[in-house]
Order: structure tokens, then sequence, then C-alpha cells
């Protein structure tokens, strides 16, 4: 259940995103039409398509098409339409590949819509900002939509069998 929690906040999150930046350039009533793509197993993929579609139920002028994929043809996919100039509005991104997008130009820079408030940061840890912060001005170009923790555990009996 805390999975479910997590996934859904983070793809609420990435949604929420989008309308104070369209609603900064557009008219509310104005039909929005995005592209939305990530990569994960078919759980994954069936419970953010739940909450896109619930986006669009609270938000009836914003359609969302959605990509989906395996780790490896994600990449793949995303590779293509970046050279082609056809990459979705919203792109889930590995922090592997990140600078590899900035430095093509391929990333939006979000500091204009954090400067002008559409983007509202207030409640963002900074060091969860630092990920998206990129090049020589360290402007924002991405968000982390959730954190988890490395960690290592041990049975102290084992180790001690093993004289540890």
């Amino acid at each position: 259940m805390k999975k479910l929690f997590a996934l859904t906040l983070a793809a609420l999150l990435a949604l929420s995103l989008l309308m104070p930046i369209a609603a900064a350039e557009l008219d509310p009533t104005q039909d929005i039409q995005l592209r939305f793509a990530w990569w994960g197993s078919q759980t994954r993929h069936d419970r953010t398509q739940q909450i896109v579609d619930l986006y669009m139920q609270r938000h009836p002028n914003v359609k969302i098409d959605v990509e989906f994929y395996d780790w490896g043809s994600y990449w793949d996919k995303l590779a293509v339409q970046g050279a082609g100039g056809t990459l979705p509005d919203l792109i889930q991104m590995s922090i592997s590949y990140i600078v590899q997008y900035y430095e093509g130009g391929l990333l939006l820079n979000l500091e204009p819509y954090v400067a002008t408030g559409a983007l509202d940061l207030n409640d963002i840890f900074p060091a969860l900002l630092a990920q998206g912060r990129l090049g020589e001005n360290q402007d924002l170009y991405a968000m982390n939509l959730g954190t988890n923790a490395l960690m290592a555990m041990y049975d102290p009996a084992v180790a001690e069998q093993a004289g540890i």
C-alpha cells in the first residue's frame, strides 16, 4: 500500500506541475494536449494510467497521451525521439541520462516558471531539487519525483558464524 501511495503521489506531482505552467501561458478553458512517457512494470503502468485518467477527469480540457515501455525499450525510443525533436512533454528521466539530454538542449529550463511563481517550490526540500539543477547557472531542468534509501542489512548470528 505504501508503494502505491508513493507512486500515486509521484505521478500526481508530475501532472500537477503541468497545470501551473500551462495556466501561466494559456487560458484555463483552452484544450491542452500533452504526451507523458515512462518506463516500468505493467503494475506501475496500470497505476500511473489510473492517475492520468483521474487527472484528466478533474481537468477535462487536458488530454494526456501516454507512452509506456520497459527500461531498455524506453531509452531506445527516447533517443530516437530526441534526435527527431519529438520528445514527449513529460518524460521520466534517470539521473544516469539527464546530463546527456540537457547537453543536447532537449530539456526545458523551468527557472522562468519558478521566477514568475507559476511553479512554487517552497515546500520542496532543496536537496531534492539539486539533482535537477544543471549547467553553469544551476537552473532547474527536472524535478525529483521520489527518493529511496540505499541500505544494507545483516544477520548478526550469520556474521558471527562467519567470524566477522
